[in-house]
């Protein structure tokens, strides 16, 4: 996906039919990903967020008259992923063949995760606790966390109808579930 996007923003800029600044990086920096929120919206792909941005602030501003800096945003975020969660979900329907898959609850577990994140941070700036180096593994531990937790609930059903068998041919977390990786006392 990232050859395509690269190639297809080179010819689109080379032809003029649009800008470099258009086309915005398609992954950020992994030193950027100390929280669900920074994950999302700075590393994470970013062809899609201009276009589900743009429907969330319609829909908390216009729709629901919301005022920028209030619950607006957390609006914007769970329209956000509603409508990432229903492309992904989509297309993984057509890959499976059925409606039992697990990349609606995937994406719809991801605002509920910046939610509990937007308070912990909130009580623990509170409490005096800065931004620094042990904050930010902290941080890094917790998406960690986070994603081996959540990403099963996608990939899983994908995995078990066999879409992943092309990819890396072992598989810590699978291995674990499988019971063939233990760890001994």
């Amino acid at each position: 996906m990232f050859l395509i996007a690269t190639i297809i923003s080179v010819v689109g800029v080379a032809c003029g039919l649009s800008y470099p600044e258009e086309w915005p990086p398609f992954f950020g920096f992994l030193k950027e990903v100390y929280t669900i929120r920074r994950l999302w919206g700075r590393a994470r792909h970013q062809l899609m967020r201009r276009f589900v941005t743009t429907h969330g602030k319609f829909l908390a501003h216009r729709v629901l008259g919301l005022r920028p800096g209030t619950n607006a945003s957390y609006v914007q975020l769970f329209t956000a992923f509603a409508l990432s969660a229903s492309v992904h979900y989509g297309a993984e329907v057509m890959a499976l063949r059925s409606w039992h898959g697990g990349a609606f609850a995937f994406f719809m577990l991801q605002p509920c995760a910046i939610m509990l994140e937007d308070f912990v941070l909130y009580v623990t700036r509170s409490v005096g606790l800065r931004n620094g180096f042990a904050v930010r593994l902290g941080g890094y531990a917790w998406v960690w966390a986070w994603f081996t937790l959540t990403l099963p609930v996608w990939q899983g059903p994908l995995g078990w109808a066999g879409h992943t068998e092309e990819g890396v041919p072992v598989s810590f977390l699978m291995g674990l579930r499988r019971g063939e990786w233990m760890l001994s006392p």
